[in-house]
């Protein structure tokens, strides 16, 4: 039997991942950084069998997996509490590193200013990988991994969006760079592919209410998540963001509308692998295709070019800070240099630079200079940011925070046991097994109340943190109540959707407080503290200014 080709190399590749994750967590690295090293390593000891890392193979069969994944995994209200932090970094950011890096390296590395204005579009990217599992590991604050995780969701479609249109800009019959034309394709681009996507986000999330299947609705997330990019490329706009836009309607909207518990359950386990998977290929094969690109003649070109990325990112992340906190988002200036030093750049700068035309005007340094930029930020910056995450301060919440955060995700994870247990009881589960369920579930759930009850007046955070909790909750049961007024013709549909529009605000509001960075200590005594709106503190207070 004729084995093919691509399966002689992919189970080579998956056998080396799996030995790399190993290894990684012995020596305590960053997965990703491991597994670029021990591409660094196979090519010299010829264990590659050929494996190169072709830009169409990463673009269109990698890369949607991971931005679907990712925007699962991102909760609309998060998104909603932070949209103007996200929003000007994602969009003025990373046009503005461009831009700078552009300039900067067609004086100090003599390349043509088109090309290197592609140069800073394809190299504005960030690709936070390695770094947000840091993050997990020194168990930082989900606002700033959100912030970070976030911005690189998005910016690596505003990245691939400028350098298209620069790039067919600058190979145009023209060979000039007109402002206002750039300006609106680029606008189009971007907002073409979030229509796409929520298009087809939408479509796929009311097939979802049709049926509860679990396998058929992983097929269709697949369909969604390559469709979707496909989809958006065919109309010359944007897959990267189609594909965010679609991932974010399905887990906002469409899980929480047509997919039980279960099904949900299966599909966020299913794209947890698929993730793995496409991570594990994409930074195996980085490692890899840096062996067999010979940039080590240009060592100095390379370390201007890696300085100015750096001053670029600074430049955007400092430079607008004072327009960020100045719409209150309030970042403190620590997660502002955490911020900075995370902006690795990673395969899609590879990628993007791999597909330029042979005849482009210093394609060939490009190359080199890219490839060496993003060799030394994920081995530099990748490798120090626990050192630094440690050196700011910035660690994990009060150990009581954590305790309590932690019984009560159980504790409500009991109450959602017993509802089922009354649920099922009630479709015919016999009475004796019911009750011996509900008891051994009752039981757990009073002995974390206890504990609960240990937590709760000994610290003030922990006030804040239930305040908040419930009055989300209540929140949540006003819409359920007006919900069913709805239903019943006791409420008409334009004043229920009105009366969701005043909840959903309020409901934002509340999780932009919960969100936002904790005010310095006034000194107060806890008393006076736990007098004060809790809503106008944060939940987390160990986050540092």
């Amino acid at each position: 039997m004729h084995t093919p080709a691509e399966l002689t190399l992919l189970l080579p590749l998956m056998l080396a991942a799996i030995i790399v994750a190993f290894v990684g967590n012995w020596l305590r690295l960053p997965y990703a950084i491991s597994l670029v090293v021990a591409g660094l390593l196979m090519t010299p000891l010829q264990l590659t069998g050929g494996a190169t890392l072709d830009p169409g193979l990463l673009v269109t069969v990698l890369l949607p997996p991971l931005l679907f994944e990712s925007a699962l995994n991102l909760r609309l209200t998060s998104l909603q509490a932070n949209w103007r932090p996200l929003t000007i970094y994602a969009v003025l950011g990373t046009i503005l590193s461009s831009l700078l890096v552009g300039f900067l390296s067609s004086t100090l590395l003599t390349l043509p200013l088109a090309s290197a204005l592609v140069f800073g579009a394809l190299i504005s990217s960030t690709d936070p990988i390695s770094v947000v599992a840091v993050f997990k590991q020194c168990k930082v604050g989900q606002r700033l991994a959100l912030l970070v995780e976030g911005e690189s969701l998005f910016n690596d479609g505003v990245s691939v969006v400028l350098f298209s249109v620069l790039l067919a800009a600058a190979t145009s019959a023209s060979a000039t760079i007109a402002p206002g034309h750039v300006l609106v394709r680029f606008v189009f681009v971007i907002l073409g592919g979030a229509g796409v996507g929520v298009a087809v986000g939408l479509l796929a999330s009311r097939l979802t209410r049709e049926f509860d299947d679990p396998p058929l609705e992983i097929t269709l997330t697949c369909l969604v998540a390559w469709g979707a990019f496909l989809l958006a490329e065919s109309f010359h706009v944007s897959g990267v963001i189609a594909t965010v836009t679609a991932g974010l309607t399905v887990a906002n909207y469409g899980m929480a509308t047509g997919m039980s518990p279960g099904t949900r359950l299966s599909v966020h386990s299913f794209w947890e692998f698929a993730a793995f998977l496409a991570n594990s290929l994409v930074f195996l094969l980085l490692g890899i295709q840096e062996t067999l690109v010979n940039f080590w003649g240009d060592l100095g070109g390379i370390a201007v070019a890696f300085l100015l990325v750096l001053l670029g990112r600074a430049a955007a992340v400092y430079g607008l800070a004072p327009v960020v906190n100045g719409l209150g988002a309030q970042i403190p200036p620590s997660w502002l240099h955490i911020m900075v030093w995370s902006g690795l750049r990673g395969a899609l700068a590879v990628a993007l630079v791999s597909g330029l035309p042979p005849d482009f005007p210093g394609a060939q340094r490009l190359i080199h200079l890219t490839y060496g930029v993003v060799l030394f930020s994920l081995l530099l910056q990748g490798t120090t940011m626990s050192w630094l995450l440690r050196k700011l301060g910035i660690t994990s919440a009060p150990e009581r925070l954590q305790d309590y955060r932690r019984l009560s995700s159980q504790a409500r994870a009991a109450r959602a046991a017993l509802k089922m247990v009354e649920s099922r009881q009630s479709q015919g589960l016999p009475r004796p097994i019911a009750e011996e369920t509900s008891r051994h579930y009752r039981a757990k759930l009073e002995a974390l109340e206890q504990e609960l009850s240990g937590l709760e007046v000994t610290h003030r955070e922990l006030f804040d943190e239930q305040l908040l909790e419930t009055r989300k909750l209540a929140l949540t049961a006003e819409k359920a109540s007006l919900l069913e007024d709805q239903r019943a013709g006791l409420l008409e549909e334009e004043d229920m959707l009105e009366l969701f529009v005043e909840l959903d605000r309020e409901l934002t509001g509340l999780h932009q407080a919960t969100a936002a960075p904790p005010l310095e200590d006034s000194g107060k005594s806890p008393d006076a503290h736990a007098a004060e709106p809790a809503v106008a503190r944060s939940s987390d207070a160990t986050e540092p200014r």
